[in-house]
């Protein structure tokens, strides 16, 4: 969603001409909108996807093809009224391809590739500089629908900066959030475990989705940012990965557990037309 808002710059007291080389030469250094921003409805903010959790038997191999992942829900969201270009995927993997945008190091937009040993909290990082260097600077907005393992990246990134941790930007502008399947709660190893056994106890990302974990203890349980985030937490019965349960077990402002015989499995949430519904919904409404 678009809400406009005029970032504050920090100011000095003193004399014009320090005041004036602070606002030509500093600009870029202490430009940081942290101020809560106007809501607004609309669908012309951009929406990040985000992908879940790739296990790949050589753990420093995992990668999705961010195209193919997203191809139905993008389609959704350009059927709903968002243009092509405002649609960007996010990619994260060593092995990730065909994506928009990539993880950034910190404040100097370097990209950086991730794999299945680099920890949850190390991700939501890199992804917060993505939308900070990207967006958040120069006063844009972002809504995300994020998969799995990709709504505790989110997550994650916010809750951080929400406690104004010095590796993070000092604001995020993040107007909407929907997670699909998102292990909010955590899901027991045994479930990712299915998808590839031999290698799943060694990943750190399973590890921390495991219930009780000091990650997922350490998440907010609705991190805001700085517009406030409104969020839209989206699960289903017949996920056998990620129980509906933890799905929703979040303290988002809406809901949604599909069930009935036709109710997705947990990779069908990404292209279930009830599920994209909530997540079209949730991106422009902030409702579900």
């Amino acid at each position: 969603m678009n809400r406009m808002r005029t970032p504050r710059f920090a100011r000095r007291t003193g004399i014009a001409a320090v005041a004036a080389t602070l606002c030509l030469g500093l600009a870029m250094a202490t430009a940081l909108p942290a101020e809560a921003v106007t809501r607004s409805t609309n669908r012309t903010t951009t929406v990040i996807f985000v992908h879940g959790i790739q296990i790949d038997a050589t753990p420093l191999d995992a990668g999705v093809d961010c195209s193919t992942n997203w191809t139905t829900a993008i389609a959704a969201f350009k059927t709903a009224g968002w243009a092509a270009s405002s649609l960007k995927t996010y990619g994260y993997y060593n092995k990730d391809s065909n994506c928009d945008l990539w993880g950034s190091d910190s404040s100097n937009n370097s990209v950086h590739r991730a794999n299945d040993y680099t920890s949850i909290k190390d991700l939501g990082r890199e992804l917060a500089w993505r939308i900070y260097n990207n967006y958040t600077s120069k006063g844009l907005k972002v809504d995300i629908v994020a998969h799995s393992m990709g709504g505790l990246i989110v997550r994650s990134a916010l809750t951080e900066v929400d406690k104004k941790n010095s590796a993070y930007p000092k604001a995020l502008w993040v107007e909407d959030v929907v997670t699909l399947g998102t292990p909010h709660a955590g899901a027991l190893a045994t479930a990712w475990c299915v998808l590839l056994p031999s290698a799943c106890l060694s990943v750190t990302e399973v590890r921390e989705m495991i219930p009780g974990s000091s990650f997922l203890s350490g998440l907010e349980s609705r991190p805001a940012g700085a517009v406030p985030a409104d969020w839209t937490v989206v699960g289903s019965t017949k996920d056998l990965v990620v129980g509906g349960a933890s799905a929703l077990a979040m303290n988002a402002q809406h809901s949604l557990l599909i069930s009935g015989s036709t109710a997705p499995g947990h990779s069908g949430l990404k292209t279930d037309k009830t599920a994209l519904k909530a997540a079209t919904d949730g991106a422009y409404l902030g409702t579900a």
